[in-house]
């Protein structure tokens, strides 16, 4: 499992200061996207392979939306 934290910004919200669902979609992507880098099958390993990832499903439970200036902690992992 890979783990990134972020604070919520002003641009990243909605009605009352709340993240939108777009928002929290792109910090998974980004957490993906890092969790690859730092693992060292990012972007130019994969283009020089002639491969990708694909994403084939989700589950994204939202208990509640993170508001402006909220820390948050994403967590993404990979399987087989």
């Amino acid at each position: 499992m890979y783990q990134m934290e972020g604070r919520i910004r002003y641009s990243e919200c909605g009605k009352n200061n709340k993240a939108t669902i777009a928002t929290l979609i792109n910090y998974f992507q980004d957490c993906t996207s890092e969790n690859s880098e730092r693992s060292g099958v990012g972007v130019e390993y994969l283009k020089n392979k002639k491969r990708a990832w694909i994403l084939n499903s989700w589950q994204v439970f939202v208990k509640r939306m993170p508001v402006m200036s909220e820390e948050i902690v994403v967590s993404t992992w990979a399987t087989g």
